[in-house]
């Protein structure tokens, strides 16, 4: 019985270790890889800025003279989030990226409570959320600053009070699914391009938790999730409906990719063919692995409760067929694991049980594995990643007399507090999709000329012909000459990518 009991336990304690090792390079890591300021981080960090500054969701680095950027709509609920941060810490490189190891640790938390509610083992509800980020399309979202993986943080929470709320009576029922409803509407406000998934997703898992029979009565049983979501839904559109012209601007005519058009839904089957990268090639498949075993599922698994699970492991696949992002989601990813776990539990064949069983630990193993390489390079490259390091290198090249700056995103927290109103404007790094609306400080030789440095990343001169050939032209005729590099200290590792934050100073010669 000894011997035996040990066994039980074995897995426990290894699942555990794998957990608490994971956890730990989340925050241990944060705002040393990824590197500060190189991302999405900074679309929350200037929103949250100006809501502190002036109590107005804004990105006043995209300025133009057609007065767009006054207020955004663009997901305000990650800005809150980062403002809070800000509001508590500070404007650090912490804080900008302290989104990464809360989410992340919540989310794997959430899904272990949600393994648990559906009556899996204590060392399966551990190994979950471990084998989840042995995923590419869960490790690569859930690692950085992005909206997704909040998303799939309040699909874990809505579906997990779903949960309790089935075996709860009275009050408490309504209040669980009360709850639901409301984690349900931020899923869909913290991202809009996810909005209409989420939705479909959570309503459809309550229906199934509620039991679909009788027919008459199912307004009835999901009551609390329906009034939750509505009244925080309602509460949502009080604070868009006065801006929407801005809503209508900044989201509604952003791009054809984010729609559903016929083209994307071959794109996927195309990518598989000819992908961008061997990740994204993963990613891909990874996602038709997901769909394939929530179909199976239905079939399968004749609980109402593997089967809600099932279908938001299907419906938040979506997002992939439909916009043409190979890592596109999080909740997808996270809600596949965990319908593996409970097919191989309840498989009653040895063998498909031991296989399943088998992938769990193999997709932890690999987690393991890339969070260690990441710990790794994280104090093997901390003077290369040093945000602290390239403020005082960037302050230094800069000079003491600087105006109007026009950058891309990496010097934003650098140089944000130092920058009022107009005084920051942002080059993006990749084709801008909403050119129509944006940055015309920028688009015009009169603009570029009011600004009194530009800082380019290295590597982007190709860009910048092509995206802004005012600025190029600027630079061709010696309007604004090179004052300085940045370079960082230290070799780059052989899978660390670009060179981190080096860059080329550009000064205005007609300025004084």
């Amino acid at each position: 019985m000894t011997g035996r009991r040990h066994i039980l336990t074995l897995p426990v304690v290894l699942a555990g270790l794998a957990f608490v090792f994971l956890v730990s390079v989340f925050w241990l890591k944060t705002g040393r890889v990824p590197a500060a300021s190189g991302g999405d981080e900074v679309w929350m960090g200037e929103g949250a800025y100006w809501l502190l500054q002036d109590g107005v969701h804004a990105y006043d680095f995209l300025a133009d003279d057609h007065e767009h950027q006054v207020v955004s709509t663009f997901q305000p609920v990650a800005a809150l989030f980062t403002a809070l941060a800000f509001m508590i810490g500070g404007i650090t490189p912490f804080t900008l990226m302290v989104q990464i190891p809360l989410v992340a640790t919540v989310a794997m938390l959430l899904a272990a409570g949600v393994c648990r509610r559906m009556g899996l083992a204590w060392w399966i509800s551990i190994l979950v959320p471990c084998a989840a980020l042995g995923l590419m399309m869960v490790e690569r979202r859930l690692n950085q600053v992005r909206w997704e993986p909040m998303v799939a943080m309040w699909i874990l929470l809505s579906f997990w009070l779903l949960l309790g709320a089935a075996r709860a009576d009275g009050l408490r029922k309504y209040l669980l699914q009360f709850g639901a409803g409301v984690s349900a509407t931020l899923a869909c406000i913290t991202y809009y391009p996810h909005a209409p998934f989420a939705l479909l997703a959570l309503t459809g898992a309550a229906v199934f938790v509620a039991g679909w029979s009788p027919l008459i009565c199912l307004p009835q049983r999901i009551a609390g999730f329906a009034i939750g979501g509505t009244l925080s839904g309602v509460l949502f559109l009080v604070w868009l409906l006065p801006n929407y012209s801005y809503f209508h601007k900044q989201v509604l005519s952003f791009g054809g990719e984010h729609y559903f058009q016929f083209e994307n839904l071959l794109w996927p089957f195309r990518a598989l063919l000819a992908p961008a990268s061997m990740a994204d090639w993963i990613a891909l498949v990874e996602h038709l692995i997901v769909v394939s075993l929530a179909l199976g599922i239905f079939w399968i698994l004749k609980d109402a409760r593997w089967r809600a699970a099932a279908w938001i492991a299907l419906v938040m696949c979506g997002p992939v067929m439909l916009y043409r992002k190979p890592i596109m989601d999080v909740a997808g990813g996270i809600f596949g694991v965990i319908i593996l776990a409970g097919l191989a539990s309840q498989v009653r064949l040895r063998l498909p049980r031991l296989a399943g069983y088998a992938v769990l630990w193999l997709l932890a193993a690999a987690a393991v594995g890339r969070f260690g390489l990441f710990g790794y390079s994280a104090y093997a490259q901390a003077d290369r990643r040093s945000y602290a390091i390239f403020k005082e290198r960037l302050h230094e090249a800069l000079g003491p007399n600087h105006g109007k700056i026009a950058s891309s995103q990496f010097t934003w927290l650098a140089l944000r507090e130092e920058k009022g109103r107009g005084e920051f404007n942002f080059i993006a790094k990749y084709g801008d999709p909403s050119y129509g609306y944006r940055s015309t400080a920028l688009r015009t030789r009169e603009g570029v000329e009011t600004h009194s440095h530009i800082i380019l990343a290295k590597g982007f001169d190709s860009l910048i012909r092509e995206h802004y050939p005012e600025m190029q032209s600027a630079l061709d005729d010696g309007t604004f000459v090179k004052q300085a590099e940045v370079e960082m200290p230290g070799p780059a590792l052989p899978w660390s990518g670009a060179p981190i934050y080096e860059c080329v100073i550009y000064r205005n010669t007609k300025v004084q």
